[in-house]
């Protein structure tokens, strides 16, 4: 009956993956052999209650609907069966998501180190021209996304439409002399993902808040310069074949590279793609740049997303706000 729920309702690869390790982990191993008619009410809440002593809610949640399917497809199949996910109860999870309460950021310092260590990972041989390219497309790619903050699945699927160099003109205060600025414009207008046939596919963004289009300046500028430069592909980020990186190959190839890159410098900083993200953002938070244009710049719904998920504040800020703090004055007459 499981094998039959993607044929009823269809998923995309990536959802199907996981619904496969939930159903593999928490339901096969004591009911994948059973008849459905021999399933009682008391296995299912067993189930739910045993995943909720170690696992948090979401998990809980997605066992609940694993079964809820499993009985819908057995009465498409005519077998006189009773969806008893109606009546059981969902059991509150005994542990909770866990998020860091630090700041998750990288010092200007830390992250051209590691960048520095990404180029030359691997001790390439000079005829090794797919690996090398491999390897300075994904140094380009995790540059671009420190400094504009957008998501991996973003990233790769920029193509050279999608970013435009622009000119504005501003005041210096200085000279009392109108200057010219270049800057790049990051269009987020696809993301990559997996769909219902493909698990590697250009697609949608996440949502419709997260089409935008994000202004990278200076240094910013250069890279988004030289990587229009050096990629071959329409796809800016794509590999030599020309194929877009998966997010697995993109994660594990960063976290290969720190790794290494920990044991050789002796630093302790955790580095890995979701990190550029939320450093983005914490950057702009501390730099106190308006909640909205936040929002819009990370492409959210809601302003609490990005401060509350992403932005954080390190010890250093904590005291200083501290001191900062003043008592309420009267009002004057």
């Amino acid at each position: 009956l499981w094998k039959e729920v993607p044929v009823h309702f269809p998923v995309t690869i990536g959802s199907q993956t996981k619904n496969n390790k939930v159903y593999k982990k928490h339901i096969q191993p004591l009911y994948g052999s059973k008849d459905i008619r021999d399933i009682t009410q008391l296995d299912v809440q067993q189930t739910l209650n045993h995943v909720a002593t170690y696992c948090v809610q979401q998990t809980v949640r997605n066992v609940k609907t694993d079964w809820h399917r499993i009985f819908q497809v057995a009465q498409i199949n005519k077998i006189a069966v009773m969806d008893l996910t109606t009546l059981v109860k969902t059991p509150e999870a005994m542990k909770t998501t866990e998020r860091s309460v630090k700041e998750e950021n990288i010092t200007a310092e830390d992250f051209d180190s590691f960048i520095s260590f990404m180029n030359e990972y691997g001790g390439y041989l000079p005829n090794e021209t797919e690996r090398i390219y491999n390897r300075t497309i994904l140094v380009y790619l995790m540059k671009v996304m420190r400094v504009s903050g957008i998501r991996l699945q973003e990233a790769r699927a920029l193509s050279r439409n999608d970013i435009t160099i622009e000119e504005e003109t501003g005041h210096n205060s200085e000279n009392d002399q109108e200057n010219i600025q270049e800057y790049a414009l990051i269009h987020i207008r696809h993301s990559a993902g997996t769909t219902y046939d493909n698990d590697n596919a250009i697609r949608k963004t996440k949502t419709k808040w997260s089409v935008r289009s994000v202004p990278v300046f200076d240094e910013g500028l250069i890279w988004i310069k030289e990587v229009l430069e050096y990629s071959k592909h329409e796809l800016i980020f794509a590999k030599y074949s020309g194929e877009p990186f998966t997010s697995t190959e993109v994660a594990d190839y960063v976290r290969r590279v720190k790794k290494k890159w920990k044991k050789v410098s002796g630093k302790d900083v955790d580095i890995y793609t979701t990190l550029m993200r939320k450093a983005y953002a914490s950057d702009l938070y501390r730099d106190k740049v308006n909640q909205a244009a936040v929002k819009k710049l990370m492409g959210h719904k809601f302003e609490s997303t990005s401060i509350n998920w992403y932005a954080k504040s390190d010890d250093e800020e904590i005291k200083e706000a501290a001191k900062k703090r003043t008592y309420k004055k009267n009002k004057k007459v």
